[in-house]
């Protein structure tokens, strides 16, 4: 068995009631009860409820009494998603050491139970009272019966349906050395306060100009007797990452946030060069586009053109384009000309990637000057002398001549 089950929360003597007793958890949408005493060997469960102190029970399980899944290949099949994770804590042999491990009243069941729901139902510790209004007060029945139908224990339960969230971790410490991240983080022992049950944790993280997200799939377990940590990989040391933590109990009620912790980056290393750079033109308009950056540490572009292949590049942009909109408008073109567009990347140190790959546009003239007129003519000896008005398009080269 790894050991984190043995001194996992520190609730022994709650876990381990010597009358049989429930956990009574709200969650906005429905209520949990979870049974402290697991149903046994022909055991079924029944639940009522009613109004606190109020009109007769309405018996809310009849047709579904609580009781542990004897056929194996359903248990299998309510446990797949957690599988993994549980033989590993059960040091489990095999699939069915782990259906096994999840019923009855030992210590590894108990724990299991309350920190996966799947185990919760195997062991037929869980009842999910969608029926309720919240604010309300609610008195529930729990009767246990035997095989024979005869009621062996029965106790009743006042509760109130209250959203009470887990108190959040303190004091989040993050430290990264050579790609790893370490994180640390400080939560305060169980004091047999049954509204502060957290069972694990969840991390957060963001990078440079991401989104937070959920880094563990799996669950952070609480452990009252050890540090609480986690490692993580960090895969581009030039960006910015922020962690937050959670706590999350057996309803899946999350904490507020911790403080968020960050590790700055390390603004030495210039980000990467852009991609999919290209070009259209519009007249003597050229659009340019390209992906906004895969780096995360990115906080605008550079635009550069050149003339010729082997011609100095200029810069176009007279201040970075913005990060989340990668488009530039080049309003210097000119009909006639090839020119070759590159795109670098700014970091928030202000480093500058190498340049992106090529796109290349010219510019073909394919409207017409403005025609010219004759303003006279006059016969001198054998030829023709011609006056005529300039044309009023710029980028005129030449006249042509016709005669009638």
């Amino acid at each position: 068995m790894v050991r984190v089950l043995i001194f996992v929360f520190g609730l022994a003597g709650f876990l381990f009631p010597q009358n049989a007793d429930i956990l009574y958890m709200y969650n906005g949408e429905k209520a949990i009860i979870y049974l402290t005493k697991a149903p046994g060997l022909d055991e079924q469960v029944l639940v009522s409820r009613r109004g606190a102190g109020v009109g007769d029970f309405t018996l809310l399980n009849g047709k579904k009494p609580l009781r542990s899944v004897e056929d194996i290949s359903v248990a299998l099949n309510i446990l797949a998603k957690d599988m993994k994770q549980l033989g590993r804590m059960l040091d489990a042999a095999d699939e069915a050491s782990v259906v096994r491990g999840v019923k009855g009243n030992g210590f590894n069941a108990t724990v299991l139970t309350l920190i996966f729901p799947s185990a919760a139902e195997v062991a037929g510790r869980v009842y999910y009272d969608t029926t309720i209004s919240a604010g309300s007060a609610y008195e529930y029945r729990i009767e246990y019966l035997n095989g024979l139908g005869e009621k062996t224990t029965t106790f009743t339960k006042n509760v109130s349906a209250k959203v009470e969230l887990p108190t959040p971790p303190s004091n989040l410490r993050v430290s990264s050395k050579k790609g790893i991240v370490t994180l640390n983080w400080d939560y305060p022992k169980w004091t047999e306060d049954r509204n502060n049950i957290a069972t694990g944790f969840r991390i957060y993280r963001k990078e440079g100009n991401g989104a937070f997200q959920q880094v563990n799939s799996t669950v952070i377990i609480r452990n009252d007797e050890a540090e609480n940590s986690f490692t993580d990989l960090r895969r581009d040391e030039r960006v910015v990452y922020e962690y937050y933590i959670t706590a999350v109990d057996p309803a899946g009620r999350e904490s507020e946030k911790s403080k968020i912790a960050q590790l700055t980056a390390d603004e030495k290393l210039p980000p990467d060069a852009p991609a999919g750079l290209q070009s259209s033109a519009s007249g003597e308009t050229v659009f340019l586009s390209w992906n906004v950056s895969a780096d995360p540490g990115v906080t605008g572009y550079n635009i550069y053109r050149k003339e010729d292949i082997g011609k100095d590049s200029v810069k176009l942009n007279a201040k970075p384009v913005e990060y989340s909109k990668p488009v530039f408008t080049d309003t210097t073109a000119r009909f006639g000309e090839r020119y070759f567009y590159y795109v670098t990347a700014l970091n928030s140190g202000n480093l500058e990637s190498r340049l992106s790959g090529v796109a290349s546009q010219f510019l073909e003239d394919v409207t017409p000057p403005e025609a010219t007129t004759i303003k006279g003519a006059k016969l001198t000896g054998k030829f023709v002398e011609l006056s005529i008005t300039p044309s009023a398009s710029g980028d005129a080269a030449g006249y042509r001549i016709y005669r009638g």
